[in-house]
């Protein structure tokens, strides 16, 4: 008796378990998932964050834009180091070999796909492992503000009236080769190409040029001056700041590789917890509106996406650039 006495007993015992289980959907229905935080010893040491152009370009103000709110987010130093170079690739050749300990990332900057479509870098997204997306240029052509050409119809009748002779100006290894690239593929023409150097501008300024693409937020000065008048931008809504400028895609041009979006990378291995941790601390950032109207008045526009987000679209953006290379006489 006292066996069976025992048996009913246990037996009753796991049905109230059952029932209990049962009756809680967060037990039910609760997945069981990867760890979301990082290992308890990150971060202990300070964060570099390398960006691959120049101190004080556009670039690099807005990534340091970027990182001031990110700080808030982390309890260590973030220190951003700029090694420029050979379009990015001076600067990924020191990233890819350090050590994966989430003490290290580097900023996917907007010239890398077709960089890489070109065949002028050595490393891709394909090298690092994607913590998130953080923000995106707009390009603009800028000509000068006494420039006969008022719209950009105008340039572009005069673009194709003599297309020889139409000096358009380009600095290599830049997103100024994608919208060149975009803006004669729409127009049917070939421009004659000037040269450009880091200053880009001077060109213009001296009339040497009929204009340019760059990046608006290194424009805008030249517009607040009265030196440029900026005749579209690459972008599918209008500007926040300057709604009066038209983009190319209201006027039917509206080409991928005029995309220019920037995010964070890391040394191949780096730990998958600290990549989301990264990816976290990047959110919140986004979500101060104090970030975003900052970055709006740089000229550019805060983003996020998830780690998974971010990977998707590198592959989608680097198989575009190449597909639209591909067969192409860059000259």
């Amino acid at each position: 008796m006292r066996v069976k006495s025992l048996l009913a007993v246990l037996l009753a015992l796991v049905m109230i378990f059952s029932l209990m289980a049962c009756g809680n959907p967060a037990v039910e229905n609760t997945p069981v998932k990867e760890a979301q935080s990082a290992p308890p010893d990150y971060p202990t040491k300070d964060i570099t964050v390398l960006v691959t152009f120049e101190a004080g370009g556009t670039t690099d103000i807005a990534v340091r834009t970027f990182v001031k709110y990110l700080q808030k987010q982390v309890p260590v130093n973030i220190n951003v180091l700029n090694i420029a170079g050979s379009g990015g690739n001076v600067g990924l050749a020191e990233a890819v070999q350090q050590d994966p300990d989430g003490s290290y990332f580097v900023i996917q900057s907007g010239p890398f796909p077709m960089n890489a479509a070109l065949g002028n870098v050595s490393y891709t997204y394909k090298d690092f492992e994607h913590v998130s997306m953080m923000f995106q240029s707009y390009m603009a052509l800028a000509v000068r503000a006494d420039s006969k050409y008022k719209t950009f119809e105008d340039f572009s009748a005069a673009a194709k009236a003599a297309p020889d002779t139409f000096k358009y100006g380009v600095y290599a290894g830049s997103p100024m080769v994608s919208t060149r690239l975009a803006l004669e593929d729409a127009l049917k023409v070939r421009f004659h190409i000037i040269d450009l150097d880091k200053s880009k501008s001077t060109e213009l300024l001296a009339s040497r040029i009929e204009g340019y693409c760059d990046a608006y937020a290194q424009l805008k000065p030249y517009v607040e001056s009265g030196d440029f008048r900026i005749l579209g931008v690459f972008a599918d809504e209008r500007l926040k700041n300057d709604p009066d400028i038209p983009t190319f895609k209201e006027m039917g041009i509206d080409y991928v590789i005029t995309q220019q979006c920037y995010g964070m990378w890391a040394p191949k291995g780096t730990d998958a917890q600290i990549l989301e941790y990264m990816n976290q601390a990047i959110k919140k950032a986004y979500e101060d509106p104090e970030l975003q109207a900052e970055m709006d008045g740089l000229g550019y526009a805060a983003r996020y996406t998830t780690r998974e987000e971010y990977t998707k679209w590198l592959t989608d953006i680097y198989s575009s650039f190449e597909k639209f290379v591909a067969g192409m006489n860059i000259g």
